[in-house]
Order: C-alpha cells, then sequence, then structure tokens
C-alpha cells in the first residue's frame, strides 16, 4: 500500500515521507500537485442552520486535524468555538462558568461510556436537554439512528453530515419534532418496563426513550436476570434483546411463559437486529408479543406501545 501510494503522490508532482520517534509512533505525510476548479464554489450552508448564528458550541476532541475541520465548518455557520481536549477540561470550563449552547463530543476519548459523558455535561451546565453531538466510529456500539435527543455522526465527518446532525439536535427542530411525535400518536399508559440487553449503551438508550415517553424503565444484562426480574417485580413490559449471552431472550422468554399464573404475565416485544420472518416466527412461537427491529426509533417505541391492551397481563 505504502509503495502504490508513493508513486501515485509522486506521479502527481509530490512525493509522500515518514517521521518516525522512538517508543512513540510515526506519522506519514504526502504533498501533490493540484489545480485549482475556477467554477468552485463553497456551498451554502442550509437556512435551517441560520438559527445557529452566534451560538457557543463546545468541541471536545483531542484529534488536532479533527478539532481544525470542525472549527472551520463550524466558524462557517458563525458559530463561536471553544475546544477541549477532554471531558474532565471541558467540565472545569464549566465550573468556571463558560456557558454553551451546544456540544460536540468524540465518543471515543472518554473513560466512561459516552452517555454517562453526556448526562454529566448536561448536569455541569445544568441544562438536561442541551443539544449535543457524538462523534463514532462505525465499530463503535452506539446507537445507531436513534439516541433520543442526541445525534451521532460518523467518522470521518461529512459536512452533510455535520449539517444534519446540527439541524435535528436544535431546540426549534426538537420541539417541531416532539409536537409531531405528540400530534400523531395518543398518550399511551405509563407502563413499568424491564429492558433486558447486555449492551450498557442499548440499555442506556433504551430506557432514555421510554423514559421521554412517560414509561418507568429497569435495565438488566442477561435473559437468566430477566426472568428473575419478572418474577420479583410486577413489570407490564419487557424489552427482550433476542440475541444475550448465557441466556437468548428466547429462551428467556420461554421460561417467563412456563412460570403460567404464577406470576403477572408481562407483554413481552423482542430487540433483533435481523427482522426476518423466520426471526419474527421464532419470538411469536415461544410466546413474545411483537418484536422491534434495531436500532430502535422512539417514534415506532412510541406507537408499538399503543399497541399493548391497557391491562398488559398475557394469558397463558
Amino acid at each position: 500500500g505504502l509503495t502504490i501510494s508513493k508513486r501515485l503522490a509522486e506521479t502527481m508532482g509530490g512525493r509522500l515521507w515518514v517521521e518516525s520517534e522512538l517508543n512513540k509512533g510515526s506519522t506519514f505525510f504526502f504533498s501533490i500537485r493540484a489545480q485549482v476548479d475556477p467554477v468552485a464554489v463553497q456551498p451554502e450552508p442550509p437556512a435551517a442552520l441560520t438559527s445557529w448564528a452566534h451560538q457557543r458550541m463546545l468541541v471536545i476532541d483531542k484529534n488536532t486535524t479533527r478539532r481544525t475541520s470542525l472549527g472551520w465548518q463550524l466558524e462557517a455557520l458563525d458559530i463561536e468555538v471553544v475546544f477541549s481536549r477532554s471531558v474532565a477540561d471541558a467540565l472545569l470550563l464549566i465550573q468556571k462558568g463558560q456557558e454553551f449552547d451546544g456540544a460536540i463530543l468524540d465518543a471515543a476519548i472518554t473513560k466512561i461510556d459516552s452517555l454517562s459523558a453526556v448526562d454529566s455535561l448536561r448536569r455541569a451546565m445544568d441544562k438536561p436537554a442541551m443539544p449535543l453531538i457524538l462523534l463514532a466510529n462505525l465499530q463503535e456500539n452506539i446507537c445507531q439512528d436513534d439516541c433520543g435527543d442526541i445525534a451521532v455522526v460518523w467518522k470521518p465527518i461529512k459536512q452533510s453530515s455535520l449539517y444534519r446532525a446540527l439541524r435535528q439536535i436544535h431546540p426549534a427542530h426538537v420541539a417541531d419534532v416532539q409536537l409531531s411525535i405528540d400530534e400523531s400518536v395518543p398518550s399511551a399508559i405509563g407502563w413499568k418496563v424491564l429492558v433486558a440487553d447486555d449492551n450498557p449503551v442499548n440499555q442506556r438508550v433504551a430506557q432514555h426513550m421510554l423514559q421521554l415517553l412517560g414509561h418507568e424503565a429497569d435495565t438488566v444484562a442477561t435473559g437468566g436476570a430477566a426472568i428473575a426480574a419478572v418474577e420479583q417485580g410486577a413489570y407490564d413490559v419487557v424489552l427482550m434483546d433476542m440475541r444475550m449471552p448465557q441466556m437468548s431472550g428466547v429462551e428467556a422468554t420461554r421460561r417467563i411463559r412456563q412460570l403460567g399464573q404464577k406470576i403477572p404475565q408481562p407483554w413481552i416485544i423482542a430487540m433483533t437486529a435481523n427482522a426476518s420472518s423466520e426471526d419474527r416466527a421464532r419470538c411469536l412461537k415461544v410466546g413474545m408479543n411483537d418484536y422491534l427491529s434495531k436500532p430502535i426509533r422512539r417514534d415506532s417505541l412510541a406507537r408499538m406501545f399503543m399497541n399493548i391492551p391497557k391491562s398488559s397481563d398475557v394469558s397463558v
């Protein structure tokens, strides 16, 4: 790969070189000669983003190149940008009295899970709904499409993705979306819900969405823990991940249904990334009542909960 890259750089009138430092690593550089396109123009930011003008954005990222790129793109929108290399440094800025209208956080630099870092920042600023964007790699286990009121932008960052995320998290847009959901989905009963999922990020996301929809939610990480929780607590609904270690959601559901009338039987909804017809049939066969495809979206979750009977006790 390096040989090909070197030839390409040299063919384009440049060069490729490396700088190394003992016990620290190597950095590769290249240069090329290119003509400036005489008709190239900088695209105009969407009109929907003008509401971000003169707002203060906190960017938490230790990658210098990415900070520079984000700074250019945000300043082009007349956004005032303040940089921090860590969550701890960002919290110090907040403690010193600096105010921010939004934040962009690189998920890779947090020592705790990224959603906990988000909570810490929002608590420090006393802004429970502060607009926030998470920057993530595709291989990172971050909520894929809907983290509730958090936007996710995948690396490498495209301008279109950043613009879309900025529009998504702006308070005016969030209010419009919430109004749309409130008008299209009738108010649901406040259910007591158990979320069974071995991924802590998925747990937090589901719990957060459920709380936004007016439900009380607890979490467990294994099928066995789900059975024990259902036996001990009167849960109306269980969101059951089909694939968990030690015991799958399918087996956990089978055992819960085998308990029969010894316990109040909950309404069980499967959560699966593979919503094939075979998976759906298997869910229903063991006694699940419905299924949700991952990644879970709040509007889909809201509408599904509207289909739950007012008395959620299931006949087995």
